[in-house]
């Protein structure tokens, strides 16, 4: 199949699936990160991801489509334990900026941030353990160093698209290609 044909259908796919796992809910502080446009954002990261899964390890259209499938599958997992740590979060970072906070509550919320940060990092042991699932050696090593390597691309990226001006999610605006 041509290149151009199967990351159509990759892109296809990651747009087709459901939106609503990275959704956040209604007076959720955390969207305004995103210019109150999250759910576009995190779709355009995650279709972006897909295609350049596909093009690492040089997938044919079915292995692509099953890792993506598997990829949501973890997206909407990681994001239901974000959504549980939000509290704790707000808590500290209420507490970090000077306001009272009770000792017994800032000492739960570290706690539930810490479990928080095991459940995320042995969610992506297992997402890891079940995306190699299928592939031959060398496209194991392949994906080893795209899952290490991808998410500090896109966070380069991401630093790359504020310091031009742009809101995550958006176009720069027109005058960014004029900035030093």
């Amino acid at each position: 199949m041509r290149r151009p044909l199967l990351l159509a259908l990759v892109a296809l796919s990651a747009l087709a699936g459901s939106g609503q796992a990275l959704a956040h809910p209604p007076g959720d502080p955390s969207a305004d990160r995103c210019g109150g446009d999250c759910e576009r954002l995190h779709e355009r990261m995650r279709t972006l991801r897909s295609i350049a899964l596909t093009e690492a390890l040089d997938l044919d259209e079915e292995t692509s489509l099953r890792m993506n499938a598997t990829m949501r599958e973890f997206d909407a997992q990681r994001q239901a334990l974000r959504a549980k740590a939000q509290p704790a979060m707000r808590l500290i970072h209420r507490a970090a900026g000077g306001r009272a906070v009770s000792d017994e509550a800032l000492s739960e919320a570290i706690e539930t941030l810490l479990t928080h940060r095991e459940a995320l990092a042995a969610l992506d042991q297992a997402e890891a353990r079940a995306l190699l699932k299928g592939l031959d050696p060398q496209r194991q090593a392949k994906l080893m160093v795209f899952l290490r390597r991808f998410p500090m691309k896109m966070k380069k990226m991401m630093r790359a698209l504020r310091s031009k001006g742009a809101e995550p999610g958006r176009s720069p605006p027109p005058d960014a290609a004029s900035r030093p």
